[in-house]
């Protein structure tokens, strides 16, 4: 009897084993009578909710790194706009000056004094043109940057896209086997179900022998 119950004890043991379904990515593990399918569903759910977050926190950097580039992309445009009044206005002041120069040469004034004017005029009016220059280049190369860090980060959303698609459907199973000490046998016994053995005879066939239940069975 106690080999019988040890016996039993080690079928448990060897025969007994429960499938479930894990992803590792997820730390999800499977609930006891939970289906595969069931399991995946609340996978993909799972892994919609940390797609998401990290949806989210890739467009916040971005953003951020956008924000900053769109300042001074304003703040260029600002100046482009100062710039180029600045130079409209130099341009003016140049024409004025050697109109004021000639005049002066007719009437006798001194050359050199006008000249000298004039050389300015046209140095105030270069270096104002550069400022123009420099700031269209500076806002070129912005919009250049901004149009990068935008296609960086549709490629980057689309990666964390793929990436979470892929991952949801990453299950593992799993057979998990009972410890020898977590077997306990409550009830262990030995039973008798008592049944007659009828022997008859028919004309046709002979003699017949049929195993009955001594009691209905439930």
């Amino acid at each position: 009897y106690t080999q019988l119950r040890a016996a039993f004890e080690e079928y448990v043991y060897r025969a007994s084993a429960i499938i479930t379904w894990q992803h590792p990515a997820l730390k999800l593990s499977s609930k006891p009578g939970e289906a595969e399918r069931e399991f995946k569903v609340r996978c993909q759910e799972e892994a919609r909710k940390q797609r998401d977050k990290e949806l989210a926190q890739v467009t916040k950097e971005y953003e951020r790194k956008l924000t900053q580039l769109q300042d001074k992309l304003e703040r260029e445009q600002r100046e482009l706009e100062l710039d180029t009044a600045k130079f409209e206005g130099r341009k003016r002041d140049e024409l004025l000056s050697a109109g004021e120069s000639l005049v002066g040469m007719v009437l006798g004034r001194r050359r050199s004094s006008a000249l000298s004017k004039a050389s300015t005029k046209r140095r105030q009016t270069a270096q104002a043109k550069a400022d123009v220059k420099e700031s269209e280049q500076v806002i070129a190369r912005l919009q250049e940057e901004i149009a990068g860090l935008q296609q960086e980060q549709e490629q980057a959303l689309e990666q964390v896209r793929a990436k979470w698609a892929d991952e949801a459907m990453q299950l593992e199973q799993v057979e998990q086997r009972p410890r020898k000490s977590d077997i306990h046998v409550d009830a262990f016994g030995l039973t008798w179900v008592p049944f007659w053995f009828v022997t008859y005879e028919d004309e046709r066939s002979g003699a017949h022998q049929e195993k009955l239940p001594a009691y209905p069975l439930p």
